[in-house]
């Protein structure tokens, strides 16, 4: 397959090598993010779900525009490459495109658009300064709607010009309907298109994940079916054919295009969604078409307490989050339900893996993964994990003798002020504690720790809390930030976490303290949902002398640090990668 724009546009990087091969490679690319993690290592990474067509399949997409140019921008710059013989765009959207190329510049300073297919035609949303006056938009909103019969709907946004998003925000329907309907699958029902709505790329791979989800729930719901149905006259047969009120509860629905299928099956659904229009128009859709759904406009967390509070059980969890994966607290709060099956859809095999890991520690055990090419010829890796109840693996022994045992510490464990993964030494019995406590005392931890800003090469901290020092050393400069090693009393993390903070360098991560927007940065683009710290290392002062435990790097931390050293502040998404924030 060939492109005149591969040269300079990122939208597809593997263009050049034999789809075969481009399947392999999403394989392999989530093997290798699972295989980070030890305990993930036995789960099996099924083929890629290879899609068909591989081009004119895309929904939606997101464009710049500069001067008469529409497109994306060149690798590493902020230079426009105009795109008009895109290989990926379905016809529709392609001459919606087109007419907007053709109109540019145009009456307003539009600096990019996104648009996106339904039913009826298609939805064009243009980002504009603030400063432009309504009546100036209202007129660009009404000359695009007049461009090509396939628009069917225009909306405004405003974006700074400097601002590292493509999509704006303060959204406008000036022309047309506020929504169209949407069916990707045929066999299935419809749900509501909005202006800046995630929508899959590809309705095809959409429709092949749907049913992929949906046949685990088949599996799972016929036993149900049948002891329902118990009865005089009961047809077991029925079981298979319906999901026979099976509760399942759906996070991260968006519009609910998989909620109101499973719906439409008979599964009890509730839909979970932070943004309240999604969660308007899954409610309405499922009512014109006669289908029984529970709607929770709330954030993930939130809605998890209150379900617990109200005692609620549910069969199955479904999540589908943005790139960023579940938060810590989210992810306990699914295992705390214990269901029987959870279905995690992940656009990011990296956060995928981390929280599969944790899951793992839950008690909710990863059975298998299968990579679906949802965007073919690009390098986004789509995954469906299938996870269910299984023990907590045993933590992995460092080292021990008739003193102690140091164990692997997982991310995420609890307990800590702000928990360090690593070595830990664990204490058993009243005995135990006398006798180590003094050594304890004695001992020192080596921490890897993400301070914010640019420390010294070197230098010591003085923890009040504990009337001690700890001494620091500056390894690396990584994205502005300073990676350096601390060795410090093993009991004095807190007092650690303090003493940075209070000389302006927190650690990263820190929900404690802190820098709260640095940590939203880094949950968003490294994808880092906790306190960068690690215990590397203990130096237990034994009466026969000094013993050394070291543990390497958690995988988690490992990959943040990869992503800082590849960032280069792109200027847009890559084409087809999924919108780290508000869904729709």
């Amino acid at each position: 397959m060939h492109c005149s724009h591969a040269d300079r546009c990122p939208g597809c990087p593997l263009l050049g090598r034999p789809y075969a091969e481009q399947l392999d490679f999403k394989r392999e690319t989530l093997a290798r993010a699972l295989g980070a993690y030890a305990v993930l290592a036995a789960a099996p990474v099924l083929a890629t779900a290879a899609a068909e067509p591989i081009a004119h399949f895309r929904l939606r997409t997101k464009l710049v525009a500069h001067g008469r140019a529409l497109g994306l921008f060149a690798r590493g710059t902020h230079d426009v490459v105009d795109i008009p013989e895109c290989l990926v765009l379905r016809p529709r959207l392609h001459a919606a495109v087109a007419a907007l190329r053709a109109a540019l510049p145009l009456p307003g300073p539009v600096s990019s658009f996104d648009l996106r297919e339904a039913d009826d035609g298609v939805l064009v949303t243009a980002a504009v300064p603030p400063t432009l006056a309504p009546d100036a938009r209202r007129a660009l909103a009404e000359t695009i709607a007049r461009l090509d019969p396939n628009i069917a709907s225009v909306a405004v946004s405003t974006r700074d010009e400097d601002a590292p998003q493509l999509l704006g925000s303060a959204l406008e329907v000036l022309a047309g309907a506020r929504e169209l309907r949407h069916r990707p699958d045929p066999s299935a029902p419809w749900h509501y298109a909005a202006h800046g709505a995630f929508t899959q790329a590809h309705a095809g791979q959409l429709a092949r994940l749907h049913a992929a989800v949906e046949a685990e729930l088949d599996r799972m719901a016929a036993p149900h079916v049948v002891q329902a149905r118990r009865g005089p006259g009961a047809p077991n047969a029925a079981a298979g054919r319906t999901l026979g009120g099976l509760r399942v509860l759906e996070l991260y629905a968006g519009s609910g295009a998989l909620s109101l299928r499973l719906a439409e099956r008979g599964a009890s659904m509730t839909l979970v969604e932070s943004f309240a229009p999604a969660v308007r128009l899954a409610e309405r859709a499922a009512a014109e078409q006669r289908l029984e759904l529970a709607v929770m406009a709330s954030d993930a967390g939130v809605a998890l307490a209150e379900l617990a509070e109200r005692g609620a059980h549910f069969d199955a969890v479904i999540v589908d989050p943005p790139r960023r994966g579940l938060a810590p607290e989210v992810r306990r709060r699914i295992a705390a339900l214990v269901p029987e099956l959870l279905l995690y859809v992940s656009c990011a095999p990296e956060t995928l893996a981390r929280d599969a890991a944790h899951f793992a520690e839950l008690g909710l055990g990863l059975e298998d993964a299968t990579p679906f090419d949802m965007i073919p010829l690009s390098d986004a890796v789509e995954a469906l994990a299938r996870f269910v109840p299984r023990p907590a693996p045993p933590r992995v022994v460092l080292a021990s003798d008739a003193s102690f045992v140091a164990v692997e510490q997982p991310p995420h464990a609890q307990g800590d002020v702000a928990p360090a993964s690593g070595v830990a030494v664990v204490l058993e019995g009243a005995a135990a504690v006398r006798e180590l406590e003094p050594i304890l005392a004695r001992s020192q931890a080596e921490y890897l720790v993400l301070a914010r800003g640019v420390l010294r090469a070197g230098g010591t901290l003085a923890l009040r809390s504990r009337n001690a020092r700890a001494r620091y050393e500056r390894l690396e400069v990584v994205g502005g930030h300073s990676l350096i090693r601390v060795t410090a009393p093993i009991s004095g993390l807190s007092a650690l976490l303090r003493a940075l903070a209070l000389l302006g360098h927190p650690v990263v991560g820190d929900a404690r303290f802190g820098d709260h927007r640095t940590n939203v940065h880094f949950s968003h683009r490294h994808e880092l949902d906790r306190a960068f710290l690690h215990r590397s290392a203990v130096t237990l002062e034994l009466p026969e002398g000094a013993r050394r435990v070291e543990s390497p790097l958690a995988p988690d931390l490992s990959r943040v640090l990869a992503s800082l050293r590849s960032s280069k502040n792109p200027a847009s998404p890559r084409a087809g990668s999924r919108p780290r924030g508000r869904r729709g």
